[in-house]
């Protein structure tokens, strides 16, 4: 069903996000949650955003990491990828710790191989996956 639903959503963004640490399965579930209440009340001022996102393992280390579409409002374009990064660097615990996880945030392609990997692989492999809207 998500390899026939994700290609007829709008998406604005396609991200990846890592840490420093291990990542499990319930941590990550928990952090996109966190990431999607900061997002929508403190970047998107309680508007109606949309995520599907999804834990993958890493092939050589323990862990994951986490892919995610994002659908933002129209019109919210500028500083946007700032303010996300921002959002995932608190969430996170980065700056508390002093650190900085990488954050990879591009406007979603929908003819890019990201996109098709999304919707045709990681479904398949991912340990968690979830839609928050």
């Amino acid at each position: 069903a998500y390899q026939q639903w994700l290609p007829t959503i709008d998406w604005t963004y396609m991200v990846t996000l890592t840490t420093n640490y291990t990542l499990s399965s319930r941590a990550a579930r928990r952090m996109m949650e966190r990431l999607f209440d900061r997002l929508k009340s403190k970047v998107f001022n309680e508007e109606r955003i949309l995520i599907y996102w999804a834990a993958e393992k890493y092939k050589l280390k323990d862990g994951q990491h986490l892919h995610l579409l994002l659908k933002v409002p129209k019109g919210y374009k500028k500083g946007v990828k700032k303010m996300m990064n921002n959002a995932y660097q608190i969430i996170s615990a980065a700056y508390r710790n002093r650190e900085y996880y990488r954050t990879d945030i591009q406007r979603f392609n929908p003819n890019s191989n990201g996109a098709k990997y999304f919707a045709k692989d990681l479904w398949k492999i991912a340990t968690d996956f979830d839609i928050l809207y």
